[in-house]
């Protein structure tokens, strides 16, 4: 049983298991022991050229996958970020949110996914609460200007320091290409991970009260798509339609994870499309 998380300086948790849980846990096979990162690299290994996951712009093999990954996170440990600190992304079912993904499994970052339809209230609750360092964002969306809802509410925000445009015609030098480009430069280590230690809060939606924050370990966060895989008898390479936010816990889970752990395939729907769904299957 997971127990209280505490913020420790500024967005970096501490995670408290009971006495002997990771060893049990791992004894039984529930937890696997291995971030996402070890996923990817085992993945690339065997198959580095297969399609990992689909866009409506584009697509990712495994390798294109690991490599912007691990400049990604280069990236943002060039910018000062530290294992630990938390990194939120505010996207649609775009791609470059898988890369996100992994590159904050490689650098040790926690990552906050967080649903485009918020606004205001939500996003600056969510983003003070998990006090986030770096938030990735689209230009525009369904004609909202997310830079713009971003300088709104970010004098409330003083942990975050980087906004990163992903998409944007004003790619400034936070923008998600340079980024990329920054860390395809440098020599920066990743760090070893612990796979107990933090790689995601979510938050519940709040109907009944302030959102919560639930925070998975690396290991907690490949256990319900395991459980999944083996009770849906899933064939090798089985693909997923994914039309839910990948920003919600069952897009994320599904549609940006399995394909690194149980050898599935991902094609993301930006906005759902029921012709379009119809002809994918």
């Amino acid at each position: 049983m997971m127990m209280k998380a505490d913020f420790v300086n500024l967005g970096k948790w501490l995670m408290r298991f009971e006495r002997g849980e990771t060893d049990a846990r791992r004894e039984a096979g529930e937890w696997m022991g291995k971030t996402l990162a070890d996923f990817a690299r085992e993945r690339l290994a065997q198959d580095p050229e297969a399609i990992a996951i689909i866009g409506e712009k584009q697509q990712y093999s495994f390798r294109q996958l690991h490599d912007d990954a691990a400049a990604l996170a280069r990236g943002l440990l060039g910018l000062g970020l530290q294992p630990g600190d938390t990194v939120s992304l505010q996207l649609p079912n775009w791609v470059e949110t898988a890369t996100i993904d992994l590159a904050c499994a490689m650098g040790g970052f926690v990552i906050n996914p967080i649903i485009p339809i918020y606004r205001h209230h939500e996003l600056s609750f969510i983003l003070q609460d998990c006090q986030a360092r770096a938030i990735f964002i689209p230009e525009s969306f369904r004609n909202v200007d997310f830079p713009q809802m971003l300088s709104e509410v970010r004098s409330a925000l003083p942990a975050l320091e980087h906004v990163v445009l992903v998409r944007g015609d004003g790619d400034d030098v936070n923008g998600y290409q340079r980024l990329l480009e920054s860390g395809r430069r440098s020599s920066a280590v990743l760090p070893a991970v612990d796979p107990d230690s933090p790689k995601m809060i979510i938050y519940t939606s709040g109907t009944t009260g302030h959102p919560k924050g639930v925070i998975y370990s690396h290991n907690q966060a490949t256990r319900p798509f395991a459980v999944s895989h083996r009770v849906w008898e899933m064939p090798v390479a089985a693909k997923f339609l994914m039309p839910s936010p990948v920003t919600h816990i069952t897009g994320f889970l599904y549609g940006l994870e399995a394909i690194f752990s149980f050898d599935t395939r991902t094609v993301l729907m930006e906005r759902w499309d029921a012709a379009k769904a119809v002809f994918f299957f």
